[in-house]
C-alpha cells in the first residue's frame, strides 16, 4: 500500500508516520519508508528510536536512489537470466519451424540448425 502523507511543517507528519510502521511491525508484517536522499540517515534514526532495536528491523528507510537499486538488484537486468547462445538457435528454430508454412523461398532451409544460427547472427547485425 502507498500513502502520502501531506501537510503543514511541525503538523504531525512524522509522528502519524512512525505510528503506522510501528503497528505494521506490531502485526508482523514489513514497510518501506521512502524519503529524500537528505533526509535518510535522521529517518533511519527516528525509526530506530521509535520502534526499538527488533521492531527496526522490518522497517526499509531508502532513498529513490537505493530504492532503484534495490529493485534491480532483486528483479532487473542484474537479477535476469540470460540465455545461451545454444538456447537462442534452439528458439530461433522453434520460430522458423511455426513460421515455415509462410514463408516461400527460405521454406526448406527452416530445419537447418547452421539457417537459424545465420538468422540470429543477422539479428544482431541489424541492432548494431
Amino acid at each position: 500500500m502507498l500513502k502520502f502523507i501531506f501537510g503543514r511543517p511541525a503538523s504531525g507528519k512524522t509522528y502519524n508516520v512512525l505510528n503506522m510502521i510501528k503497528e505494521l511491525s506490531d502485526s508482523g508484517k514489513t514497510a518501506v519508508l521512502i524519503v529524500p536522499e537528505q533526509f535518510s540517515f535522521e529517518s533511519e534514526r527516528a525509526v530506530l528510536k521509535a520502534l526499538g532495536d527488533k521492531a527496526a528491523l522490518n522497517v526499509s528507510v531508502m532513498s529513490f536512489s537505493r530504492l532503484c537499486d534495490e529493485v534491480g538488484r532483486s528483479v532487473g537486468g542484474i537479477a535476469g537470466v540470460t540465455l545461451t547462445e545454444a538456447d537462442k538457435v534452439i528458439f530461433m528454430n522453434r520460430a522458423l519451424l511455426a513460421a515455415a508454412d509462410g514463408l516461400k523461398i527460405w521454406r526448406r532451409y527452416c530445419r537447418s540448425v547452421f539457417f537459424a544460427k545465420t538468422m540470429l547472427d543477422t539479428i544482431g547485425e541489424f541492432k548494431i
